[in-house]
């Protein structure tokens, strides 16, 4: 799915998982995966420091297209032919999503693969997880203000309170792995 939603001629924001850096791409090909260059000269001095030198190593990225975040994998060696002038990147570099595949040999790379598993998993699956309980703690606030004070008023404030977060362990447990980030594509 992720594949075919960043388009040829279209830009994206490509956030390194490792780093938090963030930089911007133009898709300029690629049929099998994204074929991507840095925009200008300053998304290109980014992408260098971010990397240290031009690399095949496979790394971790989210592409954040159209308001979507996509787990994805890169590598950040420039090659073969370059359409953007001006930016100081002699060529393109790679973008595998989720079932992507190399151009030359048509296979899937598993190094890429393990590397958008990576994105995934450090990116997302932390993130959802985080707002689930966020989400959860203000509603079960919201709907026991009433029960909480009343414990107060029994046992007080400290011991209030530590009732109200057992009470909300129990309930983190019991929900923990449910539910899905629809903006997320894997």
């Amino acid at each position: 799915e992720a594949k075919n939603l960043f388009k040829i001629g279209t830009t994206a924001k490509i956030i390194d998982v490792t780093t938090g850096r963030s930089f911007t791409v133009k898709r300029t090909g690629g049929y099998n995966h994204a074929d991507v260059e840095p925009i200008s000269a300053s998304d290109t001095a980014t992408m260098k420091k971010m990397l240290g030198s031009w690399s095949w190593n496979r790394r971790p990225i989210i592409v954040v297209y159209n308001g979507r975040y996509l787990a994805a994998s890169m590598n950040g060696m420039p090659h073969s032919f370059d359409k953007v002038s001006g930016n100081n990147f002699s060529g393109h570099f790679c973008i595998h999503f989720a079932g992507s595949r190399t151009h030359g040999t048509n296979r899937v790379d598993e190094a890429h693969q393990a590397a958008v598993a990576k994105a995934y998993y450090r990116h997302f699956a932390k993130h959802t997880f985080v707002e689930r309980v966020t989400r959860q703690l203000c509603l079960h606030v919201l709907q026991h203000l009433s029960h909480i004070k009343k414990l107060g008023r029994r046992y007080g404030k400290r011991q209030a309170f530590y009732f109200f977060l057992c009470e909300m362990r129990e309930r983190i447990e019991l929900h923990a792995g449910r539910g899905e980030n629809q903006n997320v594509a894997y």
